[in-house]
């Protein structure tokens, strides 16, 4: 393409719609940017709607920088049955009366759930066992179990409860926000809730607000990208430094960019720098890539944008 033609590399923040797979959602957001190159910040499950991040083109090199960071839900419990998927879409595998509420419990119940917890995946989840994700053992029948592993939770904050008219009142519905390191499973979270509270609960709603860096204030439906021209649609993406704000920055000299396009090595005198992963930033702002310092304090490059993307140039 011309100097000058839209960018295509980038992030696009997708609201994946509930029932969409993230890869079905990933394959529309290529076949509309028209690009090869594309993977997304963190697997929804299908009834799950929110933030996906779409990594489009040179952005892909630096999804895993994203990949395990924290993300925050709106997450909306219903109680009395467990199924077994864990969610609303699963059959019902057991009963059990409403849970009495008050306050004061259901705030104990919650804080339980804030730090570090000891959580097992749902059966029907990505998690691979044998070669083969864990879903696929399930649907063949075969009895499996995912193993319990730690993980956690930031914060948890109430949003909203529904009681039924009963004294005492029962609980039927808990809406909450999560906020939670990768790897935590809300399916998982809201059964043990459940079971917490002396009752049986699952998943009835989720909505994905946060990964890393990218919240939902730039977020854009499957429709309006597709409404949108081909000309204008490059102007949906977020640049990918966006999502590693929360890493160092190493400042560069203009004589040190070209030293570093050169594949030349040399050291950055600069003790505020740690050991790991960090941005390069040119002296107009620009973003270069990543690198980290060796125990030398000579710069080694992680990933480099390539040229065109750093001049403003599409592939």
């Amino acid at each position: 393409m011309l100097k000058g033609a839209p960018l295509k590399t980038g992030v696009l923040l997708l609201d994946k719609p509930s029932g969409w797979t993230s890869n079905a959602a990933l394959q529309r957001v290529r076949k509309l940017y028209h690009v090869d190159k594309a993977g997304h910040g963190g697997t929804l499950d299908p009834m799950a709607e929110g933030l996906l991040p779409v990594f489009l083109g040179e952005a892909t090199r630096y999804a895993g920088f994203v990949l395990s960071e924290r993300k925050a839900y709106i997450a909306t419990v219903r109680f009395g049955t467990e199924t077994h998927t864990a969610d609303r879409e699963g059959d019902v595998t057991r009963t059990a009366p409403l849970p009495e509420i008050n306050d004061n419990l259901l705030a104990e119940t919650l804080a339980r759930f804030v730090g570090q917890i000891v959580q097992r995946p749902p059966v029907y989840s990505a998690i691979k066992q044998k070669g083969l994700p864990l879903y696929t053992w399930a649907r063949m029948g075969m009895d499996v179990l995912a193993p319990e592993r730690t993980v956690t939770i930031h914060s948890l904050r109430l949003i909203s409860r529904s009681t039924t008219a009963s004294e005492p009142p029962r609980l039927q519905e808990l809406k909450f926000e999560v906020d939670c390191g990768s790897g935590t499973y809300i399916r998982s979270l809201a059964e043990d809730i459940g079971r917490a509270l002396g009752s049986a609960a699952h998943l009835f709603a989720l909505r994905r607000t946060r990964v890393g860096g990218f919240d939902s204030f730039r977020i854009h439906t499957l429709e309006a990208v597709d409404r949108c021209s081909d000309a204008d649609r490059p102007g949906m993406l977020t640049p990918i430094e966006q999502a590693l704000l929360h890493l160092p920055a190493i400042n560069l000299q203009a004589d040190e960019v070209e030293r570093l396009i050169r594949g030349q090595r040399f050291s950055i005198r600069d003790e505020r720098i740690t050991a790991g992963p960090s941005r390069l930033v040119a002296p107009d702002g620009g973003f270069l890539g990543l690198g980290q310092l060796d125990p030398k304090k000579i710069l080694r490059v992680i990933r480099l944008m390539p040229t065109e993307a750093r001049m403003g140039i599409a592939d």
